[in-house]
């Protein structure tokens, strides 16, 4: 197995219950739990790690102490996303000096950025670190837009070696497959296409939903990479697919924290303006957890 494949859990920022502050035992406690289910590795400061919210110390501390407690029992990729190339290099030095294996980098756009400046971005980051650059493709939360060709130009002159795929174009998979062969590792972001991204060739995923739901997602990968058994992995997908489509559908920001806290695991407010789900959201993911056999409070 390569250092990344399989399912790394995207971690939720744990705050206390106002949102104000970082609650940094409860970030221990995430990963403690995760640790013991044998999670393959963790990511911090992506998306549903609300990074954009967080002061630029609030990111370092959660960088920090995220690869201190982990302690290189499994990879730690710190996104170390910017709206400048300056501050993305902050940050990536920083996750370098703290002990991270990789980081992840989204070019944040405000005015579209074309594709010499999204190359340019990741060079000058890569300069400046000796980590493996992930290339994190969310146009959808106002990241640039990629091709295979420039993933292939990133692999060779900005030391790209992973990437998470949130792109919403299932064949970018292939795509970045048959430009880059193994020099790319894809972590699938998109949970609702986890096992037609295994099909096609992710080497694993990179999602919240493992931050939560640890234990399917794992049985996911078991059944498609590791026993390569389609028929079964299809029905488990099936049976997990209106848990994951609430999640879709309602913000997996959101939904993560809430859907932990049910479980008996809190991990704090959201941080405003972002709100949690509202209370009949709440019964109905309540109920969804219910059908999965999960044990909810209440």
């Amino acid at each position: 197995m390569s250092r990344f494949s399989g399912v790394y859990a995207n971690l939720p920022t744990p705050f206390d219950d106002t949102g104000d502050a970082l609650d940094i035992h409860r970030m221990k406690g995430l990963i403690d739990f995760l640790l013991e289910r044998r999670i393959h590795g963790v990511a911090c400061l992506l998306s549903s790690g609300e990074y954009p919210y967080l002061s630029q110390a609030e990111r370092q501390t959660v960088a920090r102490e995220v690869v201190r407690h982990v302690a290189k029992r499994v990879p730690v990729i710190v996104g170390v996303s910017a709206l400048t190339t300056k501050e993305a290099i902050l940050f990536a030095k920083h996750a370098e000096d703290a002990g991270a294996d990789a980081v992840m980098v989204m070019p944040i756009q405000y005015w579209t950025l074309r594709k010499a400046e999204v190359i340019n971005y990741f060079k000058a980051i890569s300069r400046q670190t000796s980590l493996p650059i992930g290339i994190y493709d969310n146009p959808g939360l106002g990241g640039a837009k990629f091709t295979a060709d420039m993933y292939r130009t990133l692999m060779v002159e900005a030391n790209a070696q992973l990437s998470k795929d949130s792109s919403g174009n299932i064949q970018r998979v292939t795509e970045v497959v048959r430009a880059c062969g193994p020099g790319v590792s894809i972590l699938h972001g998109n949970h609702m296409e986890m096992l037609p991204a295994y099909l096609l060739g992710a080497a694993g995923v990179c999602t919240a939903m493992a931050s939560v739901f640890p234990e399917a997602c794992l049985e996911m990968h078991e059944l498609a990479i590791v026993r390569k058994d389609w028929s079964e992995a299809r029905r488990r997908f099936e049976d997990l697919a209106p848990l994951f489509r609430f999640c879709q559908e309602h913000a997996l920001s959101r939904c993560v924290k809430d859907a932990s806290e049910l479980m008996g695991r809190p991990l704090g407010a959201q941080r405003p303006p972002l709100t949690g789900l509202d209370p009949d959201e709440r019964r109905e993911l309540s109920g969804l957890l219910r059908e999965q056999g999960y044990r909810v409070a209440g």
